[in-house]
Parts: C-alpha cells; structure tokens; sequence
C-alpha cells in the first residue's frame, strides 16, 4: 500500500500538483495497531525518507488505540 500511494498517488498526480509525502495528510479508519501510519513515518527502508504530513488514525477499539500508541513509543 505505502509503494502504491508513492507511485500511483504522488507520482501519478492524483491528489493534484505540487502534493507530496511532506505535505500530504493521511486518515487511517479502522487503524488497528497503526502499523500502516507507521510504515508511512518511517518509510520503506533503502535510504527512503518516510512521510513528514500530518497522520492520523482513528478507530472505534480503545485497545486497538492503546495498543497503537505503546507500539509507537
């Protein structure tokens, strides 16, 4: 999912011109364990920067939620 928002979205020109992974803002329904907003953060690894917008997950699981934050710390 993180090489086709690269690829297809950003490089593609979906969002429109001039949107990039530092100033593109992410929602994440039903995030879980936010692994997916982690992977974005972070990037892909080889030497790849990850994304510098704003991130945000949502999800209707308090734990799920908990869970998400103490795997970021």
């Amino acid at each position: 999912m993180v090489a086709f928002l690269e690829e297809a979205v950003l490089t593609g020109g979906m969002l429109g011109e001039g949107i990039t992974s530092e100033n593109c803002s992410v929602l994440d329904l039903g995030t879980g364990n936010g692994h997916f907003l982690m992977r974005l953060r972070e990037g892909e690894g080889d030497g790849e920067e990850g994304w510098g917008g704003r991130l945000l997950g949502v999800d209707y699981s308090e734990k799920s939620v908990e869970f998400a934050r103490r795997i970021a710390d």
